[in-house]
């Protein structure tokens, strides 16, 4: 994805739309009263609202930044502005789940038959779709790019007569170790410190900013600009790594969370639920 800023505005602007459209469906009586209609609007226009509210502080800071009567304050607005778009850019990279190859959902139920059932369902809508999955235990795991786009809307609680079923849809990321460094920025610059004749003469100092995660990191232990970048990037790595897992963590439990708090409506089977 582009997480330039034209495109991000763009985009802010797409979804300004989007959430103006939701905020007037969800006052429909046909949708106030088809449960699963609302429930699926709701979640969308909640998902939406946040980014609204950065495009709204964007909008102020620009007004402002067209009022701006010296240097100091534009200096200030301006990195008030990039702050908002560091912002969006982060909650982008959260909900873009393209680099999830799959998704896993996990049946939390006394009623084991019921479990069972929907096992047996999903998993033969995967057969039928020509979709990877396998079972364990409580836990379905389909394979392939996005499917974690695809199934994340059967998160929450049903009843089917009188039994209630919780099903949490998470991401898996199978190769969590394979870091995307395309979209990062070197700099180089002069060491400080000890480090024999380069200091102050030569830029062999290493600075690299990635733009997806954010995450800044430095190098200057080694007296060769080409040492100094490759000990930075395994730094990189290692961070974007950790903060993939992280994020995983976090996707996990609040996807359990909100799986108990949502209940998506009274079923008469298994089969309606995933139709």
């Amino acid at each position: 994805m582009d997480y330039s800023i034209s495109n991000i505005q763009n985009l802010l602007k797409s979804y300004k739309t989007r959430y103006q459209d939701l905020s007037d469906l969800l006052c429909y009586q046909e949708v106030m009263v088809d449960k699963k209609i609302y429930n699926a609007y709701l979640k969308e226009y909640n998902q939406l609202k946040p980014f609204i509210d950065c495009l709204e502080d964007i909008e102020l800071i620009i007004k402002e930044k067209e009022k701006a009567t010296n240097e100091a304050l534009e200096l200030a607005l301006n990195e008030a502005y990039m702050k908002e778009i560091n912002k969006v850019r982060n909650m982008l990279q959260k909900e873009n789940f393209d680099e999830y190859l799959g998704a896993t959902l996990e049946f939390n139920s006394i009623d084991r038959d019921l479990v069972e059932k929907i096992e047996s369902c999903v998993f033969g809508k995967c057969v039928q779709e020509g979709i990877v999955a396998s079972i364990d235990k409580n836990k379905l795991m389909i394979h392939g790019i996005n499917r974690f786009s695809q199934f994340k809307r059967y998160n929450g609680t049903y009843k089917i007569g009188k039994n209630e079923i919780e099903i949490c849809v998470y991401p898996i990321i199978e190769n969590i170790e394979d870091v995307d460094l395309s979209n990062i920025k070197i700099d180089f610059y002069r060491s400080s410190g000890a480090g024999g004749q380069n200091v102050n003469k030569v830029e062999t100092a290493v600075r690299i900013y990635d733009y997806m995660t954010g995450i800044v990191v430095t190098c200057q232990d080694e007296r060769s600009q080409k040492q100094n970048r490759e000990k930075a990037i395994d730094k990189l790595k290692n961070k974007v790594i950790e903060l993939k897992k992280k994020e995983l963590k976090k996707i996990i439990s609040m996807q359990k969370q909100n799986a108990k708090n949502t209940f998506l409506g009274e079923y008469k089977s298994i089969e309606e639920i995933f139709s």
